[in-house]
């Protein structure tokens, strides 16, 4: 990464904007108002702190040189791009995440970061993982829109995004974990070609959005050499005997890469007033990788000969990003962490426990907002989507295709049969069932609501900044972990709650069951994939076990994005 951040600045300041020189201060004034961020981990500052995911920097080794030592929720050491460009340019020292509850209107004024680790341009990226996909962090800009204009005025709102810069980096989640890696349909219904046709048509929509809403600066990153990522060259090892980087993949990156620049010529064209600025990232770090041990410090100087290089597979460490600025020809200080303890306060995701202080109920949302809309459009979305592929109630019901089993293999043939076909049906009788039971004992349902309340305040959706404080005691993520999984348990299994659940769930699976053992399937109309789709009474949650099943390897994945 020796040269990552130096080759943004010059692309900068060469193709957007001039720096003025004060003889007397011999300081630069910057042309931009903004600066806006968009993509994956190696932008994200800490958006993923506040949503419901194992992509988390908020915990060791992250931030270990980060002033105070503080791991604020970025997948690096210290600093990242977003922190040390806002810096150069003059605009701030940081570059706040957007989903942080208590941002400031001058952050808001001076940009902010939608970046989430573990995302993409496909949306089926993001579900792997519970991150923000880059269609969410449109939206999310289309807040930070009506905040802006309520902060500054409708005219200074237009002028401030209309010089602004909008930085855009993602693409390599969506191929190592949606297309290589991970099992996923994406592979089978599409060619590599095609796929990349699919990203860069969903980037291009972005763009265009962006530009409706006032965007007219954008610099947009390549793919990086995905074959020569570490966790894809240990892959690689199961089919050949040595670890190297695979050619394959790194091929797939430079056709991408070779796609995006025409892209963002003809959208320039396309879009009057804009400008376009493509970063090449394969070529610098392609550099790096190939000169590393002529960059690399001695062990007398450091005990991590590497560390500099890479934090998590290929993420930039502070080291490697402030050298990047010590051989600029435009006079850029030659170490951006010597400004490091001046550094403004900034929005953290998982305070040391020594720092933290009792904070005034009134000072923070328990709930952080965006994440929560966030789970609830995602539960909406899948809530429909599911129950767009139920059968008509009608079939369901129809009287004439009721016969008795002649035997127990054909109760057992017509109950597979039926599953596959009606499994959403079934799947909205059981929860009718389990509903009906809660709401006729309104104290189980109490509970219910109180636990699942409890959760959401206290762990799922609660900013990690403020700490929890109860009865004057400071309790980290782990103790109220832990705290509410023993009380779940207590409560599911020791008391008259959890057996109203169990009598739920057997009253619905008896339903169901009888239903599909008398129902005749033969006019169900069953293509080759629902055939074998189901063959339990729990078929119809087969999705979600298919997704519990790959989360084993999304977790270790998680480490690489």
């Amino acid at each position: 990464m020796a040269r990552f951040l130096l080759h943004l600045l010059l692309l900068v300041s060469s193709l957007f904007f001039h720096f003025t020189t004060s003889a007397d201060a011999g300081t630069r004034a910057h042309d931009f108002s903004a600066v806006l961020y968009f993509g994956d981990s190696t932008l994200d500052t800490g958006n993923n702190g506040y949503i419901p995911t194992v992509v988390r920097g908020n915990h060791p080794p992250y931030g270990r040189d980060f002033p105070g030592s503080v791991a604020t929720g970025r997948l690096s050491n210290g600093l990242l791009v977003p922190d040390l460009l806002c810096s150069e340019l003059g605009i701030k020292q940081l570059s706040p995440p957007f989903m942080h509850p208590n941002i400031s209107d001058d952050d808001i004024r001076t940009g902010v970061n939608f970046a989430s680790a573990g995302s993409g341009f496909d949306n089926a990226t993001s579900v792997l993982l519970n991150t923000i996909p880059i269609s969410r962090q449109s939206e999310m800009f289309e807040e930070y829109l009506v905040r802006l204009k309520r902060v500054a005025g409708e005219e200074d709102a237009k002028r401030i995004v209309s010089d602004a810069l909008f930085l855009v980096s993602a693409g390599t989640n969506d191929l190592v974990l949606n297309y290589y890696d991970l099992p996923s349909a994406t592979r089978a219904a599409m060619t590599i070609d095609e796929y990349q046709d699919f990203l860069l048509q969903t980037l291009h929509k972005f763009l265009e959005h962006s530009y409706d809403l006032g965007g007219r600066r954008f610099i947009v990153a390549g793919l990086p050499p995905i074959g020569c990522l570490p966790f894809q060259m240990t892959l690689s090892v199961v089919h050949s005997v040595v670890r190297t980087c695979v050619d394959e993949q790194n091929s797939d990156a430079q056709h991408y890469n070779s796609k995006l620049k025409q892209l963002l010529r003809k959208t320039q064209q396309s879009l009057p007033g804009s400008k376009f600025v493509y970063l090449d990232l394969y070529g610098f770090l392609m550099e790096v990788l190939n000169n590393a041990a002529n960059r690399v410090p001695t062990r007398t100087a450091d005990p991590r000969p590497l560390s500099f290089i890479s934090k998590v597979n290929l993420h930039p460490t502070a080291k490697a990003l402030p050298r990047s600025t010590s051989s600029s020809p435009e006079g850029l200080p030659p170490a951006m962490m010597s400004s490091a303890p001046s550094l403004p306060p900034l929005p953290i995701s998982n305070p040391p426990a020594s720092a933290a202080a009792p904070v005034a109920p009134s000072s923070a949302a328990p709930v952080s907002t965006p994440a929560f809309r966030l789970f609830l459009s995602r539960l909406s979305d899948s809530v429909g989507r599911s129950l767009s592929n139920r059968r008509p109630w009608s079939e369901l019901a129809d009287r004439s295709a009721f016969t008795r089993p002649d035997s127990l293999s054909d109760a057992t043939y017509r109950l597979r049969k039926n599953l596959t076909y009606f499994r959403v049906n079934y799947a909205a009788v059981v929860a009718a069932v389990l509903a009906i039971s809660l709401i006729t004992n309104p104290f189980s349902l109490v509970v219910l609501l109180a636990l699942l309340a409890a959760w959401c305040l206290l762990y799922l959706f609660r900013p990690s900044d403020p700490p929890l404080v109860i009865l004057g005691r400071n309790f980290s993520d782990r103790e109220t972990l832990g705290s509410l999984v023993l009380i779940t348990v207590f409560v599911v299994f020791l008391t008259s709650v959890g057996s109203l659940l169990i009598s739920a769930l057997v009253a619905g699976a008896a339903i169901v069951g009888a239903h599909g053992a008398f129902r005749v399937p033969e006019d169900l109309f069953l293509d080759e994939q629902e055939t074998g789709a189901a063959s339990s009474l729990l078929s119809f949650l087969g999705g979600a076990a298919s997704s519990a099943a790959s989360a084993g390897p999304a977790v270790v994945a998680a480490a690489r994005v």
